[in-house]
């Protein structure tokens, strides 16, 4: 997942980067770097998609369910099912990022490996940190304020270096702080 998608009158990027636009009378919202852009009517939409993901942290949120799910991935590393749309609907590889660093998980551990009082904290700040970003861009600042790890090269708690590589399972760019991730 990658993109973004901007209420702008001004092109804030490229133009060869621009995958939709749609003017209202209340401004413009402009699609960046989607790799699909899809427009239809919303039920259409949300019927398809309420069979293809899973929960999302804006919508269908149950912490029961996801724990479970969780537990069902035992064998997969968390940075990958962070991602797996099937499991958590709307996480793209910031959020996958942060919400590692916030619960203390390394982005390579094996799930099965993850205690289960760990997992269940990962399971409540995915649902506040969605909730965060989404309030901050809606109010027009951005999110490059709440980030503690992602694209850092020193840790926003502890102030240690950030270690960074390409995820093998995902290939997306991982950012962790060893002092505070385990």
């Amino acid at each position: 997942m990658y993109g973004s998608i901007r209420f702008e009158e001004k092109f804030s990027k490229p133009e060869n980067r621009i995958r939709l636009i749609l003017d209202f009378e209340s401004g413009r919202m402009v699609v960046y770097n989607a790799p699909i852009v899809e427009v239809d009517f919303l039920e259409n939409i949300e019927d398809r998609l309420s069979k293809e993901l899973g929960i999302d942290p804006l919508r269908n949120w149950d912490e029961e369910k996801l724990f479970n799910m969780l537990i069902e991935n035992r064998d997969r590393v968390i940075g990958e099912v962070l991602l797996d749309q099937s499991v958590f609907a709307g996480v793209g590889n910031i959020l996958r990022n942060e919400i590692l660093f916030r619960s203390g998980i390394r982005p390579d551990r094996r799930i099965s490996d993850i205690p289960e009082k760990k997992l269940k904290l990962l399971i409540r700040i995915t649902k506040r940190l969605c909730e965060e970003f989404l309030d901050s861009k809606l109010k027009g600042r951005g999110i490059k304020r709440l980030l503690m790890v992602y694209n850092r090269k020193y840790c926003g708690r502890c102030e240690g270096k950030i270690s960074y590589y390409r995820d093998e399972f995902t290939g997306r760019k991982t950012f962790f702080c060893p002092n505070c991730q385990s």
